[in-house]
């Protein structure tokens, strides 16, 4: 397989569909890789072994330079994923994020993955389609309720850094 100038494919993208950010075609790279990760698929399967993912919905795939059968990520995954990475990177700002990149709800998922399908940047079995993303979820819901059970877990704090002495007196 040829190799490809990602960027250049990015900004092709961008101007064949000007709904959606570069950042948005990126972030939804990373947010498979995130996804395969957590969900332990992160290994290429054998060939004649049988694609990961679980039946029905969507597997978005990413093209592999060496040729290896990359892994099946259904549609929920891959929405669950990519929730949860724009949960980890900007806290109560993912939702703010996401809609200036032009990301607001699950079906905008799908349609960045299927621009990249057709790119060639990523690869789906027969029976994808971008149905599997429409309205998975409640989108925008989901971030604030997110992000709002990870405060109360304790997953998530506002401030990082160790607290400050107070000064004796």
């Amino acid at each position: 397989m040829p190799t490809m100038d990602l960027d250049a494919s990015v900004r092709a993208l961008c101007r064949r569909d000007p709904r959606f950010r570069p950042e948005a075609y990126h972030f939804l790279l990373e947010a498979l890789d995130y996804t395969l990760v957590r969900r332990g698929r992160a290994a290429a399967p054998a060939a004649g072994d049988p694609a990961p993912g679980g039946t029905g919905g969507t597997a978005a795939l990413r093209a592999t330079a060496s040729g290896a059968p990359p892994s099946n990520v259904t549609g929920r995954d891959l929405l669950e994923g990519f929730r949860d990475l724009a949960l980890d990177r900007f806290g109560a700002l993912a939702r703010e994020v996401l809609r200036v990149w032009g990301i607001t709800r699950t079906g905008d998922v799908g349609a960045v993955v299927f621009n990249m399908v057709e790119a060639g940047l990523l690869q789906k079995t027969a029976s994808d389609s971008p149905e599997d993303y429409h309205e998975v979820f409640d989108f925008e819901a989901a971030l604030d309720r997110g992000f709002e059970d990870r405060l109360r877990t304790g997953a998530l704090r506002l401030d990082e850094s160790p607290p400050a002495e107070r000064p004796a007196g």
